[in-house]
């Protein structure tokens, strides 16, 4: 993700709630203290979206639901034989907050990490942390969603895997997925993708390239809804899909 998000929806409710639902970041039954009417249910009066950092201005004194998504680290660079992981993707949290009308609430939205290109000169380079993404302000809990990891990249040997961003301060926090790793210093220009962030719950890794592979190998990059495949052979896997992992050793993406 080349920038990290933060979304608000401002809910109208009164008295307590209770939530049971299986798509929601998370699985089973979720309990959220908060109010809404119980013969209406929740009313939505407006949506806001960031993407980059500024100001959020309450127009109500009202729960409101903050979706804070950190950005995503940059992957690695190798240049002629070598490997290198992708970056690690950001955290996701999302939060029930009561603001109060008139106050101004800060939004601070990370940048993606910044690219980086390997060349004859300089053959190995690192990739970039990913920025972190909050809410904050008088009177409520911060919550804030941290940046991914950047890869990593070498001439001679294994590559790890680079950290999805952590997440703290919701309801719900979810980690950001990790990039795959390159296990062996026999392999010769290897790459994996970069992790994905947890819309639904959990964040996915991208494949590993396995120590058994001696040839070019790449893997796709994590989806929102599943892995991308593993090497163990040789050759490329397909990126995770919304809906399901794609499969080891074959470029069929995964199902949305």
């Amino acid at each position: 993700m080349p920038y990290g998000q933060a979304a608000l929806d401002v809910i109208e409710s009164s008295g307590n709630l209770t939530v049971t639902s299986n798509n929601l970041f998370t699985t089973g039954n979720v309990t959220i203290t908060g109010t809404f009417n119980p013969t209406e249910g929740p009313k939505y009066k407006f949506h806001q979206l960031f993407t980059s950092s500024g100001s959020f201005t309450a127009k109500v004194t009202d729960y409101h639901l903050v979706t804070v998504v950190g950005a995503g680290g940059s992957g690695g660079s190798r240049s002629g034989n070598g490997n290198a992981s992708g970056g690690g993707a950001g955290a996701l949290v999302a939060k029930l907050i009561l603001l109060t009308a008139g106050n101004t609430y800060t939004v601070t939205i990370g940048a993606g990490g910044t690219s980086v290109a390997s060349n004859s000169t300089v053959q190995t380079i690192n990739g970039n942390l990913g920025g972190s993404s909050s809410f904050s302000g008088t009177g409520i809990t911060t919550v804030t969603a941290n940046g991914g990891s950047g890869g990593t990249a070498s001439g001679s040997g294994s590559v790890s895997a680079a950290s999805g961003g952590v997440a703290s301060g919701g309801d719900f926090n979810v980690n950001g997925g990790n990039s795959g790793a390159c296990s062996a210093s026999t392999i010769y220009r290897a790459a994996t993708g970069g992790g994905a962030v947890g819309y639904f719950g959990t964040g996915y890794s991208s494949g590993s390239v396995e120590s058994s592979v001696t040839g070019a190998s790449a893997t796709g990059g994590a989806g929102i809804g599943g892995k991308s495949g593993d090497i163990t052979t040789s050759g490329a896997s397909g990126g995770g899909g919304s809906g399901a992992a794609s499969s080891n050793n074959t470029t069929t993406g995964g199902s949305a």
